[in-house]
């Protein structure tokens, strides 16, 4: 079963494990929940990581915490994934190709990064219900956020915005809005 990873507050490398760390699993197993603070380490590499949430295996994929400059390229070859971890690497952008494969997202977990923009394909993402973008460098908000209809829940805050589209408007199921710690 999946094990509690242990935490860890010291630097992150790619594709680490908590052998590599030093460190062994604690406590009970755990299921994946979109709330992931704090950092936590992992007992498999990247790749495994990614293979496990190949089409028809798992519908989430955690590659939270794993000090990635970038978003490998072999995720965009899991277009099933419902639930992606991204948060708490070194992130400044996301691939545009992500949003327009993986259409099946339910919740995007980009927080605690260095992006300074959403991602440009957003709008692909009809499915979304949760976005999380909190702690990153984002100074807009494009209008094509509006286009995530199931959107029910927003992190924003802890970034660089001064003001939100008027199209955010049309966002009926947004319930959970998260925005402090901005320019407003």
């Amino acid at each position: 079963g999946v094990m509690r990873p242990t935490e860890w507050s010291g630097p992150l490398f790619p594709n680490r494990t908590l052998a590599d760390y030093g460190l062994t699993t604690q406590g009970d197993a755990m299921k994946p929940t979109v709330s992931v603070w704090p950092r936590l380490l992992h007992e498999t590499s990247v790749e495994e990581a990614i293979a496990e949430a190949a089409p028809g295996k798992q519908g989430w994929m955690n590659l939270a915490s794993r000090g990635l400059p970038a978003v490998p390229p072999a995720v965009l070859g899991t277009p099933r994934v419902r639930v992606l971890f991204l948060q708490d690497n070194e992130l400044e952008d996301i691939p545009d190709e992500l949003c327009e494969r993986m259409t099946e997202l339910r919740a995007l977990m980009l927080g605690e990064n260095k992006l300074t923009r959403m991602p440009r394909g957003l709008g692909f993402l009809l499915n979304l219900q949760v976005l999380h973008l909190s702690n990153n460098r984002i100074s807009a908000i494009p209008w094509q956020i509006a286009r995530l209809r199931n959107l029910e829940t927003l992190f924003l805050d802890g970034n660089n915005l001064s003001d939100l589209p008027y199209e955010m408007r049309k966002l009926k199921k947004l319930s959970v809005l998260h925005m402090g710690q901005n320019y407003f």
